[in-house]
């Protein structure tokens, strides 16, 4: 089986790549931190790095098999966000708002192509996202190396490093 149609996976999340949540995190320090629904949602994640792993282990091995890959112990998305303002010194409150609503404005913004996510993040921004990474790790011996709170991290201070100075 052809190694890019067996494997499926989360998220890429790696320092130079960065998510919705990534841009959703505070640059000032008291403004609020939106989420899309109640942030009991969890939403896994996988460093690329974790995955050029999983994609060497599978050539050597050739498993006959569709695996998933991803983080292990995937928090909520509140834990997730809050972990990153709190390690980053933001004094921010996060804010929960409707998904139904907020993805009725983001509908009719991405419409006008002022949108500042696409339908493919705030369509899954308030709904779990984790998949069983159990096949990988008992066909390849493989399993993540980066939880989603560093991975977040990173990508944060590297969107951090990016902005012009005095942005912060």
């Amino acid at each position: 089986m052809d190694v890019s149609e067996a494997s499926r996976t989360a998220s890429f999340h790696d320092a130079p790549f960065m998510n919705h949540y990534t841009s959703a995190c505070p640059c000032h320090p008291t403004e609020p931190i939106p989420l899309i629904g109640n942030g009991k949602n969890r939403y896994q994640m996988v460093s690329v790095s974790d995955v050029a792993e999983a994609v060497t282990l599978a050539l050597q091995k050739q498993p006959d098999a569709i695996l998933n890959l991803g983080s292990a112990d995937v928090p909520t998305t509140q834990a997730l966000v809050d972990y990153v303002a709190r390690r980053a010194g933001s004094a921010s409150r996060i804010v929960r708002t409707p998904k139904f609503l907020v993805e009725a404005v983001l509908s009719v913004l991405h419409a006008f192509r002022i949108a500042p996510l696409v339908p493919e993040q705030f369509r899954i921004a308030g709904v779990d996202y984790v998949l069983d990474t159990a096949a990988a790790e008992k066909e390849l011996g493989w399993s993540p190396r980066f939880n989603d709170t560093e991975m977040l991290w990173q990508a944060y201070q590297q969107y951090v490093l990016g902005l012009p100075k005095g942005a912060t």
